[in-house]
């Protein structure tokens, strides 16, 4: 009940006792007494205030008999609770002769009572003779208000400050720095159980919240009594560090944690050890605001987790830029390939025997409005983390198929050719590379011959039994299959043997300087060795010298591509290349 609706109530209860007792329907003695408010009465005499009546609610309120206050002035009256309170409030209603209104605290130890009292003066000649008082006992009220309170502001599993209270915390704390003290600093850090997930996987989630518990205990533990430790999210904790004297004292935080968890922990009779990704955020060098503070200090903690386990990181405004502009790059790029600003250059892959022209790999640009042409370097492994290379991926099948089966239905010296088409570890791993190859084709009307399909070895050796299933499912269209940048990877040669391979691409890393590195040119010479021996073509990579041919063929290199040849043109210039139909070797 509001406090507005206890003043209402109080004279209304007043008034049905004053009705009470003059309609002689109820005994008012018996009405004062059971009433479920304390009610006490005093006389005003001079400058003295005679208690006259006290009833069974207030006794049991201040655990008082009447005979402890009965026909005493309370002015003097150590017994009367709260008496220089009282007396004070009670001389206001006598100096203003109306009623006052106020709460108090009251202790009875080892309880906190929460009160409210009504005070009615009862004027005679315009004077006032006597003072009635009602209180209202709010302590169940104020106390269920404090548990919401503490609910509000405490994580229920740990007890320990939840985010709301961390950040209440540092606002207040950055509030008086603006205002008294521009100097001084504060930090926030938060902290990451490594591999948390694991934990509840293996030994359950009452085990994960055991530990959970117990890890607070630990870190609380080692905090000074003025750092305020919070739980913010799962198996993520903050703590909060005011009056920073340098980043070192941060650091030197940190580190304590970490030779924390140096101590194995045990959950039932599970002894395990654990580690904590770290993120530290200080107003040395985050904007001077709550909620950024914590999301540069999030920020950070993100950061250390991808280094691996057990790493700290302190925020560093660039890298943050740095995530932001990628992050603004992701936008970009999504609606690049909705919008059709992507385009697909295409380098020529010339036979190193005849000298003519082969094919094209097809590789991806993105047409920015201010940055230009941006390569592949500088976007793909950005579709790759956001998922947008699925439909980037796509696209580009189709593009090459489109753009291929339009040159073959024109150019007469392009019926022989083929359009490598790269696709990415992600996309391979998450759609079927059949069924799309196969719709592609399908809606261009391209032959399966014209086409071949570029993986990496990471994304071969991922999931060898899978991946052979549908490499031999992409075979039966008549799909080429190139397996590119070989030799920079880890490829098991029993492996090599099951896929159904046509082409091996040597990295540009072992070509561009071999005619001088013994090293690189017996890795390529192993290398055509094996492909000749398991039937594959060859296809050196990174050609930019005419150097390059004498020795590449002398290794008996099938193909190569590289910047001696051509650059990855435009569809029109690429069309050219093949009008020309020349020997690209005379």
């Amino acid at each position: 009940m509001s406090l507005k609706n206890d003043i209402s109530e109080a004279p209304q209860n007043l008034e049905l006792l004053k009705s009470a007792y003059d309609s002689g329907h109820v005994n008012p003695y018996w009405i004062v007494e059971n009433l479920p408010h304390g009610l006490f009465s005093l006389t005003v005499h001079e400058n003295a205030l005679i208690c006259n009546h006290i009833n069974q609610k207030f006794s049991a309120i201040f655990h008082k008999d009447k005979e402890d206050v009965l026909e005493q002035c309370i002015i003097d009256n150590r017994n009367f609770p709260s008496n220089t309170l009282i007396t004070q409030k009670c001389q206001e209603a006598i100096k203003n002769k109306a009623p006052v209104v106020f709460e108090w605290q009251f202790h009875t130890p080892p309880n906190e009572h929460f009160l409210m009292c009504y005070l009615v003066p009862e004027l005679r000649n315009d004077e006032v003779v006597n003072i009635v008082g009602v209180i209202n006992d709010k302590t169940s009220e104020k106390r269920a208000e404090r548990n919401l309170l503490h609910n509000a502001l405490h994580d229920p599993l740990t007890n320990l400050p939840n985010r709301s209270m961390l950040q209440d915390q540092v606002s207040d704390f950055l509030a008086k720095k603006n205002e008294i003290n521009a100097d001084n600093q504060c930090a926030v850090i938060v902290i990451n159980v490594d591999r948390f997930q694991h934990i509840n996987e293996t030994l359950g989630h009452l085990a994960g919240d055991e530990f959970l518990i117990t890890f607070a205990l630990r870190i609380k533990k080692i905090m000074r009594s003025e750092i305020l430790l919070a739980r913010i999210n799962g198996d993520e904790f903050s703590i909060f560090i005011p009056n920073l004297k340098s980043e070192d004292d941060a650091k030197r935080v940190a580190e304590r944690i970490h030779d924390a968890m140096a101590a194995a922990f045990t959950i039932g009779q599970t002894e395990f050890f654990a580690t904590v990704s770290i993120g530290m955020a200080t107003t040395y060098d985050s904007k001077p605001y709550a909620e950024e503070i914590i999301r540069d200090a999030d920020f950070a903690m993100h950061r250390a987790k991808k280094r691996g386990r057990g790493q700290t990181e302190l925020y560093a405004r660039d890298h943050h830029r740095r995530a932001q502009n990628q992050f603004q790059l992701e936008i970009e790029l999504r609606k690049a390939v909705q919008n059709g600003d992507l385009e697909l250059h295409y380098q020529p892959i010339v036979s190193l025997e005849t000298g003519k022209l082969l094919g094209f790999e097809s590789l991806c640009r993105w047409r920015h409005r201010d940055r230009g042409l941006v390569p592949p370097s500088d976007f793909i492994s950005l579709a790759e983390e956001s998922g947008i290379i699925i439909e980037l991926g796509r696209w580009a099948l189709l593009e090459a198929c489109e753009q291929m089966k339009e040159w073959q239905s024109r150019l007469p010296s392009s019926q022989d050719l083929y359009v490598t088409v790269n696709v990415s570890g992600i996309q391979f791993a998450k759609v079927d590379m059949a069924h799309e190859t196969a719709v592609a084709l399908a809606r261009t009307g391209l032959s399966g011959k014209s086409l071949c399909i570029e993986l990496t070895e990471s994304t071969l050796m991922d999931q060898p039994e899978k991946t052979t299933q549908i490499l031999e499912q992409l075979k039966e269209l008549d799909v080429k299959l190139a397996l590119d940048d070989f030799g920079t990877g880890y490829s098991s040669l029993s492996y090599l043997q099951t896929f159904p391979l046509d082409i091996i691409k040597v990295d540009r890393s072992f070509v561009g300087d071999i005619e001088y590195n013994d090293s690189n040119k017996t890795i390529v010479e192993i290398i055509s060795m094996l492909s000749h021996t398991m039937g594959f073509k060859i296809v050196a990579e990174g050609l930019e010298k005419h150097e390059h041919i004498g020795i590449l063929k002398s290794l008996d290199c099938h193909m190569g591509q590289g910047y001696y040849f051509a650059k990855p043109v435009e569809p029109t210039e690429a069309e050219n290349l093949i009008k020309q139909n020349k020997k690209w070797l005379d």
